[in-house]
């Protein structure tokens, strides 16, 4: 268990061990593994630094790794024990300050001890909301990894909203407990912690999903709100004994990232007797742009009406529009598209081929898409229990 107060402290030494590695606000320090709370005192320290995390995929072959590796050039490495067996191979994309281990068993230097030997060399500088904060490669529909810059603005200005807006299903309370295991390099994962952390929940961070692992906490660690995409949920409907457990303190479950099939959802609300929440988005919006609340869950037979997480604007529906003070809160049935709004990115793409060689050399960049996303507000000074 990490408190508020360890995670603060812990926080601004990885910011001051980061800038007497000579890291300096805009720069790249990468990150390859699975979820850990150790992630977390990385994240919000490069932030306090203006340093840009760029969290990798663990399940990413060894050379797509590398490629992005070459293409975000970080200062510093950060590697979890499950990727031990590649550091051979990642060893050269560290940078100047080289690899640093999240864990005990391997030849790098042990990240508590980076972090508990650093000195302060000074104040930390004034960190500007509509900085980088976090850099996310994803491949969407074109099979080539973009990198989305993601602002400190992008990152809070939509939980700034959502609880603005004060939906039911979106509240926290004093002692609610957030399940989080999804890969941290996904913003489904990565942004679903935050989340838990920006409304001051215990937050779970699980190495990875594990069915069993992830049905006892949900069972026996009193989470009430966890995100999962379908496919995790139709793998914990098949276990033994599903059906005979109950989980009394799950009041939410979230999922998305893909489509889900009419009678696996019906399935899920009948075992885990809870709140069902369907969301939509992208890593370039900064998760969540449309939602399919409680109530449009429960009510078989009426018309669905998504909510809107960002500014929408709805066209050529296929039913009536609805009145107008409903206007601003849904589309039914609806094309839409995301406009200018604090969590999408606004300043547009570069387009580049990706080299696909596997032997991509140390300070090579290959070309790869790269989206800038920009907007206000600092996640420097946030912390949280995990």
């Amino acid at each position: 268990m990490t408190s508020w107060r360890a995670l603060d402290r812990r926080a601004s030494e990885v910011a001051h061990a980061l800038s007497a590695e000579g890291v300096n606000p805009g720069d790249r320090v990468a990150f390859i593994g699975k979820g850990s709370d150790r992630f977390f005192e990385l994240l919000f320290g490069a932030a306090r630094l203006g340093a840009v995390l760029v969290p990798l995929q663990w399940r990413l072959a060894v050379p797509e790794a590398e490629a992005i590796l070459a293409h975000c050039a970080p200062r510093l490495l950060f590697l979890e024990a499950d990727q031990f067996s590649h550091l051979d191979s990642f060893a050269a994309y560290g940078g100047p300050g080289g690899c640093i281990a999240m864990a005990p068993g391997s030849s790098c230097r042990l990240f508590d001890d980076w972090r508990r030997q650093a000195r302060p060399t000074g104040a930390l500088p004034e960190v500007d909301p509509a900085s980088a904060a976090l850099q996310l490669y994803t491949s969407g529909t074109t099979g080539e990894p973009k990198g989305v810059v993601l602002s400190h603005a992008n990152i809070l200005s939509g939980r700034r909203d959502a609880m603005r807006v004060g939906m039911r299903w979106n509240e926290w309370d004093e002692g609610d407990v957030n399940l989080v295991a999804l890969p941290l390099g996904h913003i489904g994962g990565v942004g679903w912690a935050i989340v838990g952390f920006f409304n001051g929940a215990t937050t779970l961070i699980h190495a990875e999903f594990v069915p069993d692992a992830f049905l006892a906490a949900l069972a026996g660690e009193g989470v009430s709100k966890t995100f999962l995409v379908p496919t995790a949920i139709q793998i914990l409907l098949t276990r033994p004994g599903i059906r005979e457990r109950t989980f009394p303190q799950l009041r939410t479950m979230l999922y998305g990232a893909s489509p889900i099939a009419l009678d696996l959802l019906r399935e899920a609300t009948e075992v885990f007797a809870c709140e069902f929440v369907q969301q939509y988005g992208m890593t370039e919006t900064c998760g969540t742009v449309v939602y399919l609340p409680p109530e449009d869950h429960d009510r078989p037979g009426t018309s669905v009406c998504a909510r809107r997480a960002c500014r929408c604007r709805a066209w050529n529906c296929a039913s009536s529009i609805p009145p107008r003070a409903a206007r601003s809160a849904c589309a039914r049935w609806a094309k839409w598209k995301p406009a200018r709004s604090p969590t999408c990115w606004d300043t547009g793409m570069r387009r580049t081929r990706r080299r696909r060689s596997s032997t991509a050399r140390a300070g090579s960049r290959p070309a790869m898409r790269a989206i800038s996303t920009r907007t206000a507000i600092s996640i420097s000074a946030t912390a949280s229990r995990t």
